[in-house]
């Protein structure tokens, strides 16, 4: 009994992104662009900060305010949040911001690459985990994987000025099926 406690504790559950509390509704996050660079490239000598981690938009006309989505409490909707990113990388904010909601406990994300080929109505995210992750993206369960990519799809696909129709998720190349 003790242990399946532990198991669920390490684990966690869909309602994490709500258990934490957040004194600020709309947190300013600028995605770390040396780990959404080309998978193979290692971070430069000053690579800002990791993946999901608040930054702050020094001057506010450098920010952009924008929608995205985060799953509810009981992992049954996708619920729209409006967040501050840098105006000149608005789609890799939207991306780390999606991340930083939705990605935590003991599943990390090294790194993504976000591609939009000739203004395509495609998207392609693909990630990258650490070498040392103890999780897949296999071992997500069904609501983790309707958090993380659940809402990175309505939050890139429900934007209309991207005007994006579909987004494939990629690891190592290969298609992430979920």
């Amino acid at each position: 009994m003790l242990l399946g406690l532990g198991l669920a504790l390490t684990l966690g559950s869909c309602d994490r992104p709500d258990s934490s509390p957040n004194p600020d509704p709309s947190p300013n996050l600028t995605p770390d662009t040396s780990l959404n660079s080309p998978l193979s490239s290692p971070p430069g000598p000053n690579p800002g900060p990791p993946i999901g981690q608040p930054a702050a938009i020094l001057n506010p006309e450098d920010g952009r305010s924008i929608q995205i989505y985060t799953v509810d409490s009981g992992c049954e909707a996708l619920v729209p949040q409006t967040v501050t990113v840098a105006k000149d990388q608005v789609l890799d904010g939207a991306v780390a911001a999606v991340i930083a909601a939705q990605v935590q406990g003991d599943f990390a994300i090294a790194g993504y690459r976000v591609s939009q080929p000739d203004g395509n109505q495609r998207i392609t995210v693909e990630f990258r985990l650490p070498p040392d992750s103890p999780r897949s993206f296999a071992s997500l369960s069904s609501c983790e994987q309707f958090a993380l990519f659940g809402s990175l799809r309505q939050t890139l696909v429900g934007s209309a000025p991207w005007q994006v129709r579909d987004v494939e998720f990629l690891q190592g190349g290969n298609p992430i099926d979920y």
